[in-house]
């Protein structure tokens, strides 16, 4: 039950900051798009040969596509940690692991993000929820910078911390990267 009713404040809760964003800075408009989808790595082929990165720390793991080079983790003091993906291009996608409070608030964790999103002028140009193995929430983004590249985001509550996935590469493939995030066997 808290679980639908997270669901559904999640839902109602972007679906009023779609709206609002709408009216957002002149010739810019949000791209409408399916409430919500379920993207489960068993049930969806991939489009690329694949590697996987696991962090058994924090518990989950990933596939990208096998031509990126993985860097070593890097960690950003006590709120964090980071991994960056290279593509053959030079795009670097990175998947960076967040302490934030208040814990395994998606909601509260996005509205932060789009705040800082507004304050650094950048425009949102799609928004959607998305369902992970495990029936773990997660949201992906397209934003365009100031500087008109737009950019992908994806969030994901993970324990007592928050994965996000972002970079300036080809955004179906990033959102097809961010559906293979699932929990280690045996872990939360």
């Amino acid at each position: 039950m808290k679980y639908r009713y997270f669901v559904l404040s999640l839902a109602l809760l972007l679906v009023l900051t779609a709206c609002s964003a709408a009216g957002g800075a002149p010739g810019t408009s949000v791209v409408p798009l399916p409430p919500t989808e379920t993207l489960l790595p068993t049930q969806v082929p991939l489009s690329f040969a694949a590697a996987s990165y696991r962090n058994t720390e924090v518990g989950f793991e990933l596939d990208y596509p096998a031509v990126w080079t993985a860097s070593d983790l890097t960690v950003l003091g006590d709120r964090g940690s980071t991994i960056q993906f290279t593509a053959a291009d030079g795009a670097v996608t990175s998947l960076t692991i967040y302490r934030w409070d208040p814990t395994g608030d998606l909601a509260a964790y996005v509205a932060h993000r789009k705040d800082a999103w507004s304050a650094s002028g950048m425009v949102l140009l799609s928004e959607q929820a998305m369902t992970l193995a495990g029936d773990r929430p997660g949201v992906r983004f397209v934003i365009q910078s100031a500087e008109g590249q737009q950019v992908f985001f994806f969030f994901t509550p993970f324990g007592d911390r928050y994965l996000e996935l972002a970079g300036p590469g080809d955004p179906a493939l990033l959102a097809e990267v961010a559906a293979t995030i699932r929990p280690v066997s045996g872990t939360p």
